[in-house]
């Protein structure tokens, strides 16, 4: 692989975008996945692959995913279930080739406090962000009480590719300090139940979205 000029600089404009799994997301430009560079190798996991993994995520737990309304502060993504009235609204950041990541984090926490204006038992707010740095280091540094306060949770994704070239998205759910939710558990079990009752919505294409404790 070839090599960058001293203090080269990776930007938006002299990278390349891999194309998402698939086009299932309505409001996503499937030619927009995620960032690499054809010259050095170097690869980011962006904002546009975290959301269609969680649409497919949540779907296949049996909840329904939309476009939220950034105007009327619902997120990137405003899930619901049909029979618990449950609701999420997530916001999600990625990886960029212009290394503004510990920036997209702090806009992510504060698109989520303007979010805070809907209240109520069944509504979850979560930043959704790929598992590694500068996500994990930051999100470590907020207060478990602020996030127990906040109801705000993290929710993981984490992207490789096996031996056979088949792409694993790992979907790990962290509920705040204190909370008595266990919203990883109760969405692995609604996933799996889901599957169990449709086995054909696992689909045969080079990829696969479950909750992380299936992949060991």
């Amino acid at each position: 692989m070839s090599q960058h000029p001293p203090k080269y600089e990776h930007k938006q404009k002299n990278t390349n975008r891999y194309g998402l799994p698939d086009s299932s997301v309505s409001w996503l430009n499937p030619s927009k996945g995620d960032y690499y560079c054809p010259t050095c190798g170097q690869w980011w996991f962006s904002e546009y692959t975290i959301e269609w993994a969680l649409y497919q995520y949540f779907s296949l737990a049996g909840y329904i995913p939309k476009h939220g309304n950034q105007r009327k502060c619902e997120g990137n993504i405003r899930v619901t279930h049909p029979l618990n009235k449950e609701e999420w609204i997530i916001e999600a950041k990625g990886l960029t080739p212009a290394k503004n990541d510990n920036i997209s984090f702090q806009i992510g926490l504060g698109q989520i406090l303007q979010a805070r204006y809907k209240h109520g038992p069944n509504i979850f707010y979560a930043l959704a962000m790929p598992r590694c740095e500068p996500f994990t280091q930051k999100a470590n540094q907020i207060d478990g009480k602020d996030r127990e306060c906040l109801h705000l949770h993290w929710i993981w994704v984490e992207q490789f590719e096996d031996e056979n070239h088949v792409t694993h998205f790992n979907v790990t759910i962290n509920c705040p300090p204190g909370s008595t939710c266990e919203c990883q558990k109760r969405i692995k079990s609604a996933y799996v139940s889901t599957l169990s009752a449709n086995p054909n919505k696992v689909d045969s294409r080079k990829t696969y979205v479950g909750p992380a404790q299936d992949f060991g």
